[in-house]
């Protein structure tokens, strides 16, 4: 036994001889040889902490594993998934007041349609206009003819006088159909024109364009269309029931 203990001590030397260079020298070049705890730190297989010098020496597997500083700073790398930017979403406030204001102009854009739409013509007889006592309607006369589309226009003319102390710019008429089968007549209500023109052939404007002064008089002219058959083809009777003065 003592002859193998002397041999191991005789052989130590030249297998530390023969280690590469990094086992035998540090971080500083220093020799090992110089660093005795190190060195035997090394020959049992562990290591020890170079920046302290009282610390003994510990196995690789128990540096590994050990666990991190909590006080050490994180790394100044991006971590590789990140938590999603939170997704901006229109307040509710503000989505609420445009959906008022956008039903309130839909409400107000069909109101003005329905305004601006012309009311249909009254199918009953309506009382006669108070300015109507100054506007006789005299020399009625009537003719027909046929239209393009086939069909029969009926031409009623006659002379309008004024008679007042205004000027009239518009005149709306009633004109009445009677039929001899006992049935309600047929009412035409239609603004008056006057003829502004006879040769070559008639043509007339409404009163708007030229109106009628007071002592004023001119002829006008209403036709129409789609009159039912059951009329009696006697003259029809106009009445006044709208007057536009200034």
């Amino acid at each position: 036994m003592r002859g193998l203990a002397f041999l191991r001590e005789a052989l130590d030397p030249i297998s530390d001889a023969r280690r590469p260079e990094v086992a035998s020298q540090g971080k500083a070049g220093v020799p090992l040889a110089g660093r005795p705890a190190e060195l035997a730190c090394m020959r049992s297989g562990m290591q020890r902490d170079e920046g302290d010098a009282s610390a003994g020496c510990h196995s690789i597997e128990s540096a590994i594993m050990e666990p991190k500083d909590p006080k050490a700073k994180p790394p100044s790398e991006a971590p590789l998934f990140s938590d999603p930017l939170p997704k901006r979403s229109f307040p509710a406030t503000a989505v609420a007041v445009a959906a008022v204001a956008v039903t309130l102009l839909a409400i107000f854009f069909v109101l003005m349609g329905r305004r601006s739409q012309p009311s249909p013509a009254p199918k009953t007889l309506l009382p006669e206009a108070a300015y109507a006592v100054h506007l006789p309607l005299t020399g009625l006369r009537m003719s027909d003819s046929s239209s393009m589309s086939g069909g029969r226009q009926i031409y009623l003319e006659g002379h309008i006088a004024n008679h007042g102390d205004r000027t009239v710019t518009g005149v709306t008429v009633q004109v009445v159909f009677a039929n001899d089968v006992a049935m309600p007549p047929q009412i035409e209500t239609t603004p008056l024109s006057l003829i502004y023109m006879q040769q070559p052939y008639v043509d007339s404007h409404p009163l708007s364009a030229s109106p009628l002064g007071p002592g004023a008089e001119g002829d006008f002219r209403l036709i129409f269309e789609d009159i039912s058959e059951n009329w009696n083809q006697q003259l029809p009777m106009v009445r006044i029931i709208q007057v536009e003065t200034r």
